[in-house]
């Protein structure tokens, strides 16, 4: 009997049995329960920020033959991008459920199940979930639930609001003859809420970066933000701006340095309206990545011999994560540097940033919003007026 197993196990990977015949279609197919919070308690809306969940998968399977019982099975879920399946001692938490009394056991007190189930990760955000009985039982009945994933959603760029489950590479195996039967790839639609995330924001001193928020963001003292609309003579255009709409792509800035958590509530209808199916956004001729992005055409923010431009990809792959950017224009030229529309831009910014500063008290900024002392040289904002301090 565990010789048989065997050859069935070789068919749930291959997609045919052990004698070469290939996996029949079938109208039996899996089913999602629903979710639940880690009390067990029914979850309308799937919950974001690390918090510990699961659902559950049952079987529908009586559409074809009335007499037909499955004694393995395996399939792969994918999950929108910021999920993951759990682990416990380098386990994935996947689980048979008994509630349905489907699976087979030994014992009256104490009940020995002979089906195993296991979990592993793929590419993306896949797992693959297989199980079989050891000793070639049957399930005991044709519908019923079948096992539990626990998850999380860990992302600050998780996609509120609608998002569905994808379920392939399905398989259902009966022992006699290890035949192996195929229902459809489906989908499952769920909701995520909609929530308050945390993003960190570090930009060293004098230095550029890029950021993409999954919330509305005043632009904080401290740093600048900028869109970019075109290149000109080798130069990135960037002009300054005062608030960061959710899901857009902007380019940064920090005099002095900067480094904070921001925070915000995401929106679902503001990630529908800026994020495109591929899981990016455009402003200007700026792209942003909320879910990681791969790209080899367009220009990256890098830092080559001392000089921090945006330089072209030639044609190499680069990765861009979630919530950083990159330029999406021809091969204008080998690099761009940055330049900033006009002083009046900055000026003006730098003004915005102090006069929205919960920190604005008699004193002096530097065009960065940064607070400065009377020995600073240059111009600086006082009392909402700029002033040239040369002393």
């Amino acid at each position: 009997m565990k010789k048989i197993f065997s050859l069935i196990g070789i068919g749930l990977l291959a997609g045919v049995n052990a004698f070469g015949q290939a996996a029949l279609e079938t109208s039996d197919t899996y089913t999602l329960e629903g979710f639940w919070d880690e009390d067990g308690e029914e979850l309308t809306e799937v919950q974001v920020n690390g918090v510990l969940q699961g659902l559950t998968v049952g079987l529908d399977g009586d559409n074809d033959d009335p007499d037909r019982l499955y004694t393995a099975y395996n399939l792969d879920i994918t999950f929108p991008y910021g999920f993951e399946v759990t682990k416990e001692d380098d386990v994935y938490d996947v689980y048979l459920n008994y509630d349905s009394d489907i699976y087979p056991y030994t014992g009256k007190k104490t009940k020995t199940y002979t089906h195993t189930i296991s979990g592993n990760w793929r590419n993306g955000n896949t797992i693959r979930i297989a199980c079989y009985s050891s000793s070639n039982q049957d399930l005991l009945g044709q519908t019923g639930n079948l096992f539990d994933v626990y998850f999380q959603a860990t992302s600050p760029y998780v996609k509120p609001g609608l998002n569905k489950l994808s379920f392939s590479g399905m398989k259902l195996v009966i022992t006699e003859g290890s035949q192996g039967y195929k229902p459809a790839d489906m989908d499952k639609e769920f909701t995520v809420e909609e929530a308050t995330m945390s993003v960190d924001v570090n930009i060293g001193a004098g230095r550029w970066g890029t950021l993409l928020l999954p919330f509305d963001q005043n632009v904080p003292a401290g740093m600048q933000a900028f869109t970019c609309g075109s290149v000109q003579d080798g130069k990135v255009k960037a002009t300054a701006v005062s608030q960061m709409e959710a899901y857009k792509p902007y380019l940064v800035y920090s005099e002095t340095g900067y480094s904070a958590t921001l925070s915000g509530k995401n929106s679902a209808t503001k990630y529908e309206a800026a994020v495109s199916a591929s899981g990016y956004s455009e402003n200007g001729i700026l792209s942003g990545a909320v879910t990681p992005q791969t790209i080899s055409t367009g220009y990256v923010l890098q830092t080559l011999e001392g000089q921090q431009k945006f330089y072209y990809t030639n044609a190499q792959t680069f990765v861009i994560p979630s919530g950083k950017c990159w330029l999406e224009v021809g091969a204008e030229a080998k690099e761009l540097a940055i330049e900033v529309d006009s002083e009046a831009d900055r000026i003006e910014a730098a003004e915005q940033q102090v006069a929205g500063s919960k920190e604005q008290v008699a004193g002096a900024y530097n065009l960065a919003g940064q607070r400065v002392g009377a020995d600073y040289k240059g111009i600086v904002i006082k009392n909402n007026q700029k002033v040239l301090n040369n002393k």
